[in-house]
């Protein structure tokens, strides 16, 4: 199957969609400005991943290290029986019963969701699929990824981005806990009630029934743990088996609950505190500037020609502002219905189906619609100016009449082949 071109031209959701349907195995090389990186397929799963940019401590005994699953010595060990057999050292670690194969399995895990997600946030680059008979990779422990999965995870990913961004400035980040390690429990722990968890509590209350303990998932409690005041975000994820949005995602929802917060930006410090101790002064401005504004307000309304709403001058740019920011809105549904159509082979009955199956969430489709037909589809939204929508079509192909045969009738055509392209 040759399948070489750029990312603009046919992305990344397509070309893994693509081998996964047709159940390649082979490696896909991807190329940017700054970054080479080559997923293996196996059978039109993916079980590896290589970037060009990792460092010595991405690789899987550094990693082990960093998160306290072996000793130093243990790593030597292993090691030094690699070098004697030429066998992969998480086979070694796991074979001298250093480390257990679930520890394994999310070692290499968190590697490959690093490495795999990351790409879904590529915009340009060229890619060049090489198929092979076989392929070789860290079989032991490994959980290959399926393209369907790999296409959820990669939309939601690319969704929540922009959100977690604009609350975690940058893996330089530190955070330090609210609250004292005693006050939270492992969800499912020992301590429950004789029903379980308790549910309905809100803000994950539940763990350690009676106790007044806030209730963790496994993962959140290892972030939890792992915050310390000192650590950087991608310290964090360096000392646990996840990869660096599973680390962001579980840092955002502890911060909603007030279980840690942002304390720094390392290497942006000096420019905090400049804005903290000109935070009274920026205060007193901002008074100034409401009462100014209420003025306005006061003497346009005196006015016997007042008009209370924007000046005629600004609101076009307002307008047109919204209309922007609306049509973002739907460019981002518009991708969650098309990766939608490449897992399942059909459109949503409605956005709503874009929240039950966790495409997306009841904020950032309300007041979208989407409607359907045999030609395409159309997804819209009310702005200032009037509806603001997003049309589709479906490119529709013949193949070629072929000739008359005893088996088919003079003049039959083959079924058209369907699929998509913007308007």
């Amino acid at each position: 199957m040759a399948l070489k071109g750029t990312l603009k031209d046919f992305g990344l959701p397509d070309i893994v969609q693509l081998i996964g349907l047709q159940r390649k195995t082979g490696t896909l090389h991807l190329k940017t400005e700054g970054e080479s990186v080559n997923v293996v397929f196996d059978g039109g799963n993916i079980v590896a991943g290589q970037s060009s940019t990792s460092r010595p401590s991405d690789r899987i005994g550094s990693t082990l290290l960093t998160q306290g699953a072996i000793t130093k010595d243990q790593l030597d060990r292993g090691l030094s029986i690699q070098k004697q057999t030429m066998q992969r050292l998480g086979h070694i670690l796991v074979s001298e019963k250093i480390i257990s194969e679930d520890t394994l399995r999310r070692a290499v895990e968190a590697q490959l969701f690093q490495v795999v997600f990351r790409l879904f946030r590529w915009r340009q680059g060229e890619y060049n699929f090489e198929t092979q008979n076989t392929v070789d990779y860290e079989r032991m422990g490994v959980v290959p990824l399926g393209a369907d999965f790999v296409l959820m995870e990669g939309i939601r990913m690319v969704d929540e981005w922009p959100i977690i961004e604009r609350r975690i400035p940058s893996m330089a980040s530190v955070f330090k806990r609210t609250i004292e390690p005693s006050q939270v429990g492992a969800r499912g722990s020992e301590e429950e009630g004789p029903d379980g968890p308790a549910s309905g509590l809100g803000a994950g209350y539940g763990a350690g029934y009676g106790t007044g303990k806030l209730a963790l998932s496994p993962d959140e409690l290892l972030v939890f743990n792992a915050v310390d005041g000192r650590k950087t975000c991608q310290q964090i994820v360096e000392s646990t088996p996840l990869h660096d949005f599973a680390v962001c995602r579980t840092l955002l929802d502890l911060m909603d609950r007030d279980l840690v917060a942002l304390t720094e930006v390392k290497g942006l410090t000096a420019s905090v505190k400049s804005a903290d101790s000109g935070g009274a002064s920026a205060l007193a401005f901002m008074a100034v500037a409401i009462l100014a504004a209420l003025f306005g307000v006061y003497r346009n309304l005196a006015s016997p020609f007042g008009v209370f709403g924007l000046p005629p001058l600004i609101q076009p740019a307002v307008n047109t502002a919204s209309s922007i920011r609306l049509l973002e809105r739907l460019e981002i549904a518009d991708g969650r219905i098309r990766g939608f159509r490449l897992a399942y082979g059909r459109l949503p009955s409605s956005m709503d189906e874009l929240v039950s199956e966790g495409l997306a969430t009841k904020g950032s489709v309300s007041g979208l619609t989407l409607t359907s037909s045999r030609t395409g589809y159309a997804v819209e939204a009310s702005g200032p100016g009037g509806p603001v929508k997003i049309d589709r079509v479906f490119e529709i192909r013949s193949a070629p009449v072929r000739e008359a045969s005893p088996a088919s009738p003079a003049g039959s055509k083959a079924p058209p082949l369907a699929g998509a392209s913007k308007k």
